[in-house]
């Protein structure tokens, strides 16, 4: 603005001449950020195999050749005035929040929202804006398709790659006096598996070698037969205080060598460790037999570690004689391992499973111990229920076709409740996993038609175990696809509220002490899923008390980037 201008107190309002004298000047000195239309977006990237020709990967969508100039002008202008709009909406005083009990109603229509949460959705994502506090933290860790990186929200700004990912097996967890660890993995047929740290500021130690995991060929069998010769599998205890690694190498013609690590995330020191043979040929009829590392998991409790090992011919389908888990359990004293008990496998022509964990049992209701989470062959998300000898106790089906549903959809069990989003159509599902009994949400929105597999975390529980946080995809033809973020009670599944998109959201965590809730968007499409070049990747801070908006980081110089992990400390 002039400083020689009159205030408002003095001077005329402008004519509408004027004002729009006053666009064009801002407009002539405004260029239009390079198109990128041609980019994969999280559309493009979930919907591929939908679309006519699916095969061919993405569809590409450019501007007619003689549109262009007129187009990006008209946008320049659009823009300008949409920019203005934003500046004064964001500098504005708040209005009265609303609660978080403000939710939608189960047709779909929203209930009033807190104010100052709705950006205007076709202008583009401020650099940075702050209402009241810094979230805490304010220094995230996010991964793109290059590595790691450090998002600091005080700034809005994206650092340099931390850890690269791409050349081996890589794991990222949070250590509990802060700052992270990797378990890093250089190689495949022989991985040299390493811990890296990574201080709350960014700084990167040294490696620290943990084992060598070196694969051998049997020599009785084709190479071609025999694809995958060493694996790691990296998680961590439900406190997390320790690093559950589970490893397998081929030994030859002796079969599969497998065990599992225990390491302390707080002083790095190996606690405890064990491991098998498991005498098995490389091929079943002369198709490669794979068998991937290990799922370690330690109970709740702290006393008992499992061990699930997936295994799958790869020629056929996954619902076939050819698949299976097997599971082990083994007692754990805190200093070393005990021996490892068969506790049942699960055939894949029957539930091919995906994911175990431990069932708190502790009192126990009955006698299962772990469940195991699997797809049937008519594509339903079933979660078994089993004892420690292998014994089925229970299977529970989920409702809905999620067909195509990934495991960002799923949350891990939080104490004794195992979560289920269907983000299609709004509906949260909770299994009792000592009891066994299912309880099913109603729909937020109306059901939508034609499935696709989102890429991200969408589901996420919060420390304490009494909230459940989601994302929405608002329909599947591409048009529209944030829906935003829905709040519910963990244990009634009540919904407590609901958050409008800033951008097309595609992953979430919360704060470890579960006052934020943050929101990550790709970058590349607006809230509403239109093609919108000028939106980098960015980052919304939710205040978890009411749902309002207490950070935008905005324009971070990242695409494909996503929350690196749940509970952010």
């Amino acid at each position: 603005m002039d400083p020689d201008r009159p205030t408002t107190t003095d001077r005329a309002p402008l004519d509408d001449a004027a004002l729009a004298l006053l666009v064009r000047d801002i407009a002539d000195e405004w260029s239009l950020p390079p198109q990128r239309l041609d980019a994969l977006t999280w559309r493009d990237r979930v919907s591929r195999g939908r679309r006519a020709g699916g095969a061919g990967g993405a569809s590409r969508w450019r501007w007619p050749r003689g549109l262009r100039g007129a187009t990006a002008v008209a946008v320049a202008v659009v823009t300008t005035v949409s920019l203005s709009f934003a500046a004064v909406w964001l500098t504005a005083q708040r209005g009265e929040h609303g609660t978080l009990g403000s939710s939608p109603s189960p047709g779909g229509t929203s209930s009033p929202v807190p104010a100052g949460s709705a950006l205007p959705a076709a202008s583009p994502m401020p650099k940075l804006v702050r209402n009241g506090d810094l979230p805490t933290p304010s220094r995230l860790m996010v991964r793109t398709g290059q590595g790691y990186h450090l998002a600091d929200l005080a700034t809005g700004e994206l650092g340099p790659v931390l850890i690269e990912i791409g050349h081996g097996p890589t794991a990222l967890l949070a250590r509990p006096g802060g700052g992270w660890v990797c378990f890093c993995g250089d190689g495949q047929g022989v991985i040299r598996l390493s811990l890296t740290t990574v201080d709350a500021n960014g700084l990167v130690g040294a490696p620290k070698p943990i084992r060598d995991i070196v694969g051998s060929y049997d020599p009785s069998a084709s190479e071609a037969l025999q694809p995958l010769r060493a694996d790691v599998r990296v998680s961590a205890s439900p406190d997390g205080r320790l690093a559950l690694i589970g490893w397998i190498r081929r030994d030859g013609e002796a079969g599969w060598q497998t065990g599992a690590d225990v390491i302390n995330l707080d002083t790095l020191a190996t606690v405890a460790s064990t491991e098998f043979l498991l005498d098995e040929p490389v091929d079943v009829d002369g198709r490669p037999r794979i068998r991937p590392a290990p799922l370690v998991r330690l109970s709740p409790t702290g006393d008992q570690i499992l061990l699930a090992s997936q295994w799958f011919v790869s020629d056929p389908g996954p619902w076939s004689p050819g698949a299976g888990m097997d599971h082990w359990l083994a007692s754990f004293d805190g200093r070393s391992i005990g021996a490892l008990v068969d506790a049942g496998a699960t055939p894949g022509d029957a539930c091919f499973e995906f994911d175990a964990g431990h069932i708190d049992v502790d009192p126990p209701t009955d006698d299962a111990v772990y469940y195991g989470t699997c797809w049937s062959p008519a594509g339903a998300l079933v979660v078994n229920r089993v004892a420690a000898d292998g014994r089925l106790v229970g299977a529970t089906e989920f409702p809905g076709s999620l067909g195509g549903v990934d495991r960002g959809t799923l949350a891990l069990p939080s104490g004794d409740a195992f979560f289920s989003w269907n983000p299609f159509d709004g509906v949260l599902s909770r299994l009792d996993l000592r009891s066994g009994e299912l309880r099913v949400g109603e729909p937020q929105r109306p059901n939508r038609s034609g499935r696709t597999d989102p890429s991200a975390d969408l589901i996420v529980v919060n420390t304490d175990g009494t909230r459940v946080y989601t994302l929405g995809i608002a329909s599947t033809d591409g048009s529209r696809d944030s829906a935003g973020v829905y709040a519910f009670d963990a244990s009634t599944l009540a919904p407590l509220g609901h958050w409008p998109a800033q951008a097309d959201l595609t992953s979430i965590s919360v704060s470890d002490d579960g006052r934020y809730v943050y929101a990550a968007a790709t970058g590349g499409l607006s809230a509403a899923g239109d093609p919108a070049p000028e939106f980098g990747a960015s980052i919304t801070a939710y205040d978890t008390s009411d749902g309002s908006v207490a950070l935008i980081a905005g324009r971070l110089a990242a695409r494909d980037l996503t929350l690196g992990e749940a509970i952010c400390r």
